[in-house]
């Protein structure tokens, strides 16, 4: 087993891709991965700067962007992106509208299932809230 260089999960030696991060692992990388994974720097400002772009690009690439979070009790690590937030914000959405439709008393609105409304703040091991988030940055195909 080594270390992906990208996210710091443990992958199989013979990976190519890493199957957390869909990044691509290459030899020369994984060999100075299994000495020491790399340490993500912060930036002194706690809000997430533009991304820069970056001459060199191939075509047919783009960049996507998601949230690191890792918590601060457990240590667990969890990714989620901006249809994460839209689906989570869309089930609280639904359910506030289901609660506002009509009397109390109204037989079709309680069959109308409530959708799981999924704190993405919050460490899905440990329930702590105690998280630090970063923006990162992939370049997928």
């Amino acid at each position: 087993m080594k270390t992906c260089p990208f996210c710091a999960e443990e992958i199989q030696d013979a990976a190519i891709v890493c199957k957390h991060c869909d990044r691509e692992v290459s030899s020369e990388q994984s060999s100075a991965s299994t000495a020491s994974p790399p340490v993500p720097t912060q930036t002194a400002s706690p809000a997430p700067s533009k991304p820069v772009p970056r001459a060199g690009l191939a075509s047919g690439t783009k960049k996507i962007s998601e949230t690191k979070v890792t918590c601060n009790a457990c240590g667990n690590i969890w990714h989620y992106g901006k249809v994460d937030q839209m689906e989570s914000a869309g089930a609280a959405l639904q359910n506030a509208g289901k609660a506002m439709m009509c009397c109390t008393g109204c037989v079709p609105a309680l069959f109308i299932p409530n959708k799981e409304v999924v704190n993405l703040d919050k460490c899905q091991k440990c329930g702590s809230k105690a998280v630090r988030k970063e923006t990162v940055e992939h370049e997928v195909q």
